[in-house]
């Protein structure tokens, strides 16, 4: 069965978008880029939330400027597919899949499938994914940089979500990975 993960990068302080709702300081550096290029070949779907697959979708169409990790990253992201929950996208094309109700069923029905993990993306979804009992591992990414403010990772959270600890890996640029799994 399926695992889903849920990654996200965030800065020191909690949050995932800066007060103007960017993420432009969760750019990674080189060492973090070649870590998402791997964990991405082990990916068989992606689940995303309306707003981060309209940004990931950036990544559908290649641009000339692209250095060589980027072109791999783009060839191996392609590769998957996404499944969109929306209520307000009327369409996705032909390779991705729109739900617009039913998530936890849906996404129990895509658990039975091959393959080692899907991915969570989006901080609203995942949200509803923490709120259904959906995620099976988490990967918190905190960058070298505090916010003070923003939209924290957590903001809808209702109640305590208590985690074990897996694993933790420190990047040369700084930015650390910490790995948990449902208690």
């Amino acid at each position: 069965m399926r695992k889903i993960v849920y990654g996200l990068n965030i800065s020191l302080d909690g949050y995932y978008q800066d007060i103007n709702g960017k993420i432009d300081f969760t750019v990674p550096a080189d060492d973090v880029f070649r870590h998402f290029i791997e964990f991405e070949k082990e990916v068989e779907v992606h689940l995303y939330g309306r707003k981060l697959y309209e940004t990931m979708c950036y990544w559908k169409k290649a641009d000339p400027n692209w250095g060589p990790a980027e072109v791999e990253y783009a060839k191996v992201w392609n590769q998957k597919p996404n499944v969109v929950f929306s209520r307000t996208l009327k369409t996705v094309p032909p390779n991705d899949r729109l739900i617009r109700d039913n998530i936890a069923a849906e996404v129990n029905e895509l658990k039975k499938g091959p393959g080692k993990y899907m991915v969570v993306g989006g901080g609203e979804i995942a949200s509803t994914f923490i709120q259904l009992g959906l995620i099976d591992e988490y990967r918190f990414y905190f960058g070298p940089v505090v916010l003070g403010k923003g939209k924290a990772m957590f903001q809808s959270l209702t109640q305590n979500l208590p985690l074990k600890f897996i694993d933790s890996t420190v990047f040369g640029s700084g930015k650390v990975l910490l790995r948990y799994e449902n208690k």
